[in-house]
């Protein structure tokens, strides 16, 4: 239920500026990822990741996500991409820093 609702709130966040006309998740024998959402007009991928723990996310969960999108084939070669990653508990004050410092990084 939790990935239910951080894809419905991608709709609502204001920072992130496209309708995407495929939202759904992706998976293959070694990989998932909870959220992926296409925008084709302007050839913009979204990756998301719900963690529902009770300990904060921190930069690893990115950096697995970063590594997990390179399995994704669609206009692999010339897309723009963003990350998304929901948590229950919050975030590091390392993945804070991250986020502040990257244009396609959205906590």
């Amino acid at each position: 239920i939790y990935e239910d609702i951080c894809r419905e709130m991608l709709f609502q966040n204001k920072r992130i500026p496209f309708h995407f006309s495929k939202v759904g998740r992706y998976w293959d024998k070694n990989t998932e990822i909870d959220i992926v959402a296409i925008e084709e007009e302007e050839n913009v991928i979204l990756f998301g990741e719900c963690k529902y723990w009770s300990n904060l996310v921190d930069v690893d969960v990115f950096y697995d996500l970063v590594e997990k999108s390179k399995k994704v084939l669609w206009n692999r070669e010339d897309r723009k991409e963003i990350f998304v990653l929901f948590s229950i508990s919050g975030y590091t004050q390392r993945l804070l820093a991250l986020a502040g410092e990257r244009g396609d990084l959205i906590l």
